[in-house]
């Protein structure tokens, strides 16, 4: 499991052994909140965190990138989207070497405390942002072999553990349906509704957004999201 390197800006308080940062006085300034993975980015895998909390008088509260910058070799960690050598997502602003290039389907200012951010380098050297588990698509092309990633922390972020959902979703067990429901955004609550009515992959994919809104008596917004993973995973493993 991936964690935060321990050099990181000097607003920055690093805790539970590096998978969850945390911005010192956030009120009071906005520079010197910058976070990187402690080792670099692997093709193909996607780097999720978790947002713990947000500063409710930003404007601009999180970004997410990567850099060829090595955290050691830097002199000073204070703006993120000024580092040279660096792919940013700002607001829904690209950044590349610090200018501003364009912009992307996804804006992290809409993001709200409990979604989860992730980031992936494909192997046609894009990088692709997801929010929630959902791939937005390519943000930046042509990307170089080697990177750290590098996160802005707007109040406090966690690392969120890799789930592994192997095999078809037909063939999960009991456990397994639990761990990916829990997996999903705000569905923490609905886990134990699950493993009481002992349901398992095949009997997961029976259920549709009806039966999920009314007898586990989820909200809409939450049943969809639930059928749009399973989507996901399903397609994965055809």
């Amino acid at each position: 499991m991936w964690k935060f390197h321990r050099i990181c800006g000097k607003q920055i308080s690093l805790e539970n052994n590096c998978t969850t940062a945390k911005r010192l006085n956030p009120t009071e300034t906005s520079s010197h909140g910058i976070c990187f993975t402690n080792t670099p980015l692997v093709n193909g895998k996607v780097y999720e965190i978790q947002v713990d909390e947000l500063v409710k008088e930003w404007i601009f509260s999180l970004s997410l990138g990567v850099t060829t910058n090595i955290p050691s070799d830097l002199t000073e960690i204070y703006w993120g989207v000024d580092l040279k050598e660096s792919w940013i997502l700002h607001g829904n602003s690209l950044y590349k070497n610090g200018k501003i290039i364009g912009s992307y389907s996804l804006n992290l200012n809409k993001v709200q405390v409990g979604d989860k951010l992730g980031i992936m380098k494909a192997s046609d050297s894009t990088l692709h942002f997801y929010l929630n588990g959902i791939d937005h698509g390519k943000a930046f092309s042509n990307l170089p072999e080697e990177f750290a990633t590098r996160a802005g922390a707007g109040a406090q972020v966690a690392i969120i553990k890799a789930h592994n959902f192997s095999g078809r979703p037909a063939d999960w067990n009991v456990q397994t349906v639990c761990e990916f429901i829990k997996s999903i955004p705000n569905c923490a609550p609905y886990v134990e509704k699950f493993r009481s009515e002992q349901v398992n992959g095949a009997a997961l994919l029976a259920l549709d957004k009806k039966d999920l809104k009314e007898f586990f008596e989820m909200p809409l917004g939450l049943a969809v999201n639930v059928c749009l993973h399973l989507k996901k995973y399903e397609e994965k493993n055809k």
